[in-house]
């Protein structure tokens, strides 16, 4: 399993999660749907991109303290 695959992907679907979740707020404030629940989703989204963005950072600290050991 590659971290970095594994944390791209999760900011892949964070970013879809909240263009899903923005267009369903908008469609809610128009009177079509559930604006707080667009809000949550909103929110959920954009956590789930910053633990993903956390991970990335991580990864590339570790390869980067692995390099200088190495170097």
């Amino acid at each position: 399993m590659n971290p970095i695959s594994t944390a791209s992907a999760g900011l892949i679907t964070a970013s879809s999660r909240f263009d899903q979740a923005s267009a369903k707020l908008a469609s809610a404030a128009g009177g079509n749907g559930d604006m707080a629940s667009a809000v949550v989703d909103q929110v959920s989204a954009k956590i789930q991109f910053e633990a993903s963005a956390k991970a990335l950072k991580a990864v590339n600290d570790t390869m980067k303290n692995t390099l200088d050991i190495l170097v």
